[in-house]
């Protein structure tokens, strides 16, 4: 029906229909970028993604039943400390790189000195970072001494995770297996007790590492720290020095790990003030 004479002109012309625009093309797949001798994927955040290794490179990890019945055992407390084997991370856990354009250029963490030579003095220690060994040669070079790493069983990098050749420069999550640490014979050989058939296992093996995804395979394993990033008020390695020296106290410290992480440790340490390392390397509880 033709609208009523005059309607147009009291209510003015109808607008104009806006011009129909044609939606935009999608963005090209972004290509990974490499970076450190790693292919770096980001996210819509612009946050670096890391990828799930390839089945070739072994998957994602499980737990064993085994390794779960032994973690599951009851709580023993020894009169005297045991050796324990303390796996070490570097990056993000006792340093970090302030200046992404300098891959060589790290601070160490608040107390790793007197934290390292702790552990040096007091139990066994292997380093084991996901980066490479031109990376993890600067950063060994910033945290230890000569004398320092003479007393290191073994230094590991990229390159005892078994990755495969396309997952080996790509940014994928390494997990640390410590059957592949119990299996080494190097390692196996350093037992201080071996003459007399101890060796290394879940009940005297401790990771310490700010990422607990890698920690899949043996979880109650790991005592996760929290992640640095550069904060020199940090006071976290104390705590992690009292705590390892609990758990050289117990006879199994998966069975304590399990029962009590380190991350719920922390939490109910936070609200006591924490003091620095002491020069010395006594065995105390909490």
């Amino acid at each position: 029906m033709a609208a009523p004479e005059g309607l147009n002109t009291q209510l003015g012309a109808p607008p104009a229909m806006p011009p129909v625009t044609a939606p935009k093309a999608p963005k090209p797949k972004q290509k990974p970028k490499k970076r450190d001798g790693h292919y770096q994927i980001h996210g819509t955040d612009g946050k670096q993604l890391k990828l799930q290794p390839s089945m070739e490179s072994g998957g994602v990890p499980t737990p064993s039943p085994q390794y779960l019945a032994v973690s599951q055992g009851p709580v023993i407390r020894l009169e005297q400390p045991q050796n324990l084997l303390l796996v070490i991370d570097l990056n993000g856990t006792l340093l970090f790189r302030p200046d992404k354009k300098k891959p060589k250029n790290f601070v160490a963490r608040p107390n790793a000195d007197l934290f390292l030579n702790y552990c040096l003095e007091t139990f066994s220690v292997l380093i084991w970072s996901s980066a490479k060994g031109e990376n993890v040669t600067p950063m060994c070079d910033t945290l230890l001494t000569p004398e320092q790493r003479s007393k290191i069983i073994a230094v590991w990098g990229r390159e005892k995770f078994k990755l495969s050749a396309g997952d080996y420069d790509k940014r994928v999550i390494c997990f640390k297996r410590l059957t592949t640490v119990w299996s080494d014979s190097a390692i196996a050989s350093s037992h201080p007790e071996r003459a007399y058939g101890r060796i290394w296992d879940q009940s005297n093996t401790i990771l310490i590492d700010d990422t607990a995804e890698k920690a899949k395979s043996e979880p109650h394993n790991i005592l996760e720290v929290p992640e640095w990033s550069g904060d020199m008020t940090d006071n976290v390695l104390p705590v992690v020095h009292d705590y390892i020296n609990n758990l050289s106290m117990h006879s199994n410290v998966s069975t304590v790990l399990r029962n009590n992480s380190f991350v719920e440790h922390l939490a109910q340490k936070q609200h006591n003030p924490l003091q620095r390392l002491s020069e010395t390397s006594t065995v105390q509880g909490f």
